[in-house]
């Protein structure tokens, strides 16, 4: 049996810690014997009591990056793993101080905002694992921009498990709206449009009420609901305005499927993205999506043009972004459309698909 380290930078609240939680949740165990390093010491209870459940170790670093490194070295040194995948940009840099372990890289979101604050010798040390996984042919073509060979880079899109697919959804949705709507004080008649995300310029809140905005002179009965720390920022432009009474800001959740259910359009505003969870998250809970022109758009809408053309915003245009999101929320033949389509693109995430080509990344690595 192998020992597989990962390392990530934390396990707070992102998709990326998801991402790692379903990576060893459907790792072959008669084959990888997995412990987790956390770098930055981060990690909050929900991720201790599921990977407790997966029997996989936790461990982290603390202390200033130098003494970090020391750290890690250290631990390699004790547990002599056979293989090292770090699951975040930043720890890519471990690299330094791995000797001839094999040694897998990754980037789950946009480079860009990844560089920010980095040195360039230090972003050189972190774009240099081979191999190199990323979640989106976007963030493939930002690494080559950057220079890095395409030998070096695979593609391996998010897993994603179905919670809605066996399920009466439009019973479900239906009991989840009627619990929202009396939850917020909501009209019956509202067409809802939900959105969030965590606190990041990336995820661009105000452009997502620049179009809500522009939305609600064409559309009386909307309502936008949004979820997680980011769109507070909001709260001070919201405060006493009148579009504050149809816009609801309800904070971190620790399940956002009901909110899902509810809508009947999420709206993803976001400049930069690895590949977006949280669509397909919508997409399982029947929601019609608009999204725009981020990393992971292509993989999860794909090439059919009717799809594209209700779902996918190509210019960061309010005006437009209101124009589609009211035809999939007044037009039912469109938001079933669009729903029924973005669904049939759930089965390429599913842990049957991807699993295997991690399984098939480790085996290369090894050899």
């Amino acid at each position: 049996m192998k020992k597989l380290l990962c390392v990530i930078g934390q396990l707070g609240e992102g998709g990326s810690e998801k991402q790692l939680h379903l990576f060893l949740k459907h790792l072959d165990r008669s084959e990888y014997d997995p412990s987790v390093v956390v770098a930055s010491g981060r990690i909050i209870d929900k991720w201790r009591d599921a990977f407790g459940e997966l029997n996989v170790p936790l461990d982290s670093l603390s202390g200033p990056p130098p003494v970090k490194a020391l750290r890690f070295k250290s631990k390699l040194r004790n547990s002599k793993p056979d293989i090292i995948f770090s699951w975040s940009f930043y720890t890519n840099v471990l690299k330094l101080v791995s000797g001839k372990i094999p040694f897998i890289g990754s980037l789950r979101g946009g480079l860009g905002e990844e560089k920010l604050g980095m040195p360039k010798w230090l972003l050189s040390k972190a774009l240099s694992p081979a191999p190199m996984v990323v979640n989106s042919l976007g963030l493939e073509r930002e690494l080559l921009d950057d220079g890095v060979p395409k030998d070096n880079i695979v593609v391996i899109p998010n897993i994603f498990e179905r919670r809605f697919k066996e399920a009466n959804t439009a019973e479900i949705k239906s009991e989840a709206r009627a619990r929202l709507l009396e939850r917020l004080g909501i009209p019956q008649d509202a067409i809802i449009i939900s959105g969030g995300g965590r606190l990041s310029p990336s995820k661009d809140f105000p452009f997502w009420l620049a179009s809500f905005r522009e939305l609600a002179k064409i559309a009386p009965t909307v309502h936008g609901v949004l979820f997680g720390y980011g769109p507070q920022v909001l709260a001070d432009e919201l405060e006493g305005a009148p579009l504050g009474e149809k816009v609801h800001l309800i904070g971190r959740l620790p399940d956002v499927s009901d909110i899902l259910l509810a809508s009947d359009v999420f709206f993803l505003s976001s400049i930069h993205e690895g590949l977006p969870n949280i669509l397909l998250e919508a997409i399982d809970a029947g929601c019609a999506i608009v999204t725009t022109e981020v990393n992971g758009a292509e993989e999860i809408l794909g090439d059919d043009e009717q799809l594209l053309s209700l779902s996918l915003l190509k210019e960061r245009s309010p005006a437009k972004a209101a124009k589609m999101l009211k035809n999939l929320s007044t037009d039912d033949t469109a938001k079933s459309t669009a729903s029924t389509l973005a669904q049939r693109r759930l089965e390429i995430f599913s842990p049957e698909k991807i699993a295997p080509i991690y399984a098939e990344l480790l085996t290369q690595s090894l050899r």
